[in-house]
């Protein structure tokens, strides 16, 4: 008999104390749970203790560097990343579950992700994004994008079918400040690496930093 594949799961946190318990209970079947926190001043860490999860704190360096630091706090080959306002469906669990008991086929699994949008989930039937999420980290790291940073691996990927839920921004306010907020990271990182002259126009790449900012805003520490 094949043993059972162990998981690690890493969260990186800012005073997430809305969303976290519903984040930290989907996942403490888990193996491990780890833990970055970027020094905050709620109720996140209180929560984080009463789920056993492995707590260290450092500033924020940007999405992907805080993550990636997170990652290799990890003692598991197998790691699972989620966002502090993330949580397993019921069904996603018990197919990830399954999945540890068989063994992972492929290097590693997108999932699709259910958005709430302010006040209730998008229906089931809605066409959902898929990210990677379960993975090989001896096969891969997180990419260093300022905003929407992501597991990135040489492998095969494969696909999950139950759903990742994403609890959103509860206001319309709050939802516009954080699309400011990220598309001017991206325009501020595209100076950085002085790669706004490799785009045909400056209206089309303005264009494109705001697009990607409206559709990534759901990225959280």
């Amino acid at each position: 008999m094949t043993d059972r594949t162990r998981l690690s799961v890493f969260v990186t946190t800012y005073n997430n104390d809305r969303t976290l318990t519903a984040c930290l209970e989907s996942i403490k079947w888990a193996d491990e749970i780890v833990l970055l926190d970027s020094f905050s001043t709620d109720d996140t860490l209180d929560i984080a203790r009463r789920y056993g999860a492995r707590i260290t704190q450092h500033e924020f360096m940007g999405y992907g560097r805080q993550k990636q630091m997170a990652l290799e706090a990890t003692t598991h080959d197998w790691v699972l990343l989620l966002d502090a306002d993330e949580a397993l469906s019921p069904a996603l669990r018990i197919e990830i579950d399954r999945l540890l008991d068989t063994g992972p086929a492929v290097d590693g699994y997108e999932m699709p992700r259910q958005e709430q949008l302010f006040w209730r989930m998008y229906h089931p039937a809605t066409r959902m994004n898929h990210y990677l999420r379960l993975f090989d980290k001896r096969k891969g790291d997180i990419d260093d994008m300022p905003i929407h940073a992501a597991p990135k691996i040489k492998g095969r990927i494969g696909r999950l079918n139950a759903p990742l839920y994403h609890y959103g921004e509860t206001d319309i306010h709050t939802k516009v400040e954080k699309i400011n907020a990220y598309s001017t990271g991206l325009v501020a990182d595209k100076i950085k690496k002085k790669t706004l002259g490799q785009y045909r126009s400056s209206c089309c790449s303005t264009h494109r930093c705001f697009s990607s900012a409206a559709t990534c805003s759901n990225e959280t520490f």
